[in-house]
């Protein structure tokens, strides 16, 4: 579980805390931002690599195609129709 602090709050935050864990950021009430340490954003960043459509194998594209639309997200259906 993460800690989670007020935006105006961050700079005294980083000076009193060494961030270990997720932070998130609470802008208003609601959450912002998520804080992270960086050995962790370095992690993520290394192994991340974009690949264009041309490059992915047959049986990428084949699981791909064969991938269910959760529930949940088959409202966003509208907004890739007819493009």
């Amino acid at each position: 579980m993460s800690q989670k602090i007020d935006f105006v709050d961050i700079y005294d935050f980083l000076l009193k805390n060494d961030v270990t864990e997720p932070v998130t950021i609470v802008k208003h009430g609601q959450p912002c931002a998520v804080m992270i340490p960086h050995e962790i954003y370095e992690a993520m960043r290394k192994d991340r690599k974009a690949l264009q459509a041309h490059e992915l194998s047959d049986e990428d594209m084949q699981a791909i195609m064969d991938a269910e639309i959760p529930e949940e997200l088959k409202q966003y259906n509208h907004e890739v129709k007819g493009k």
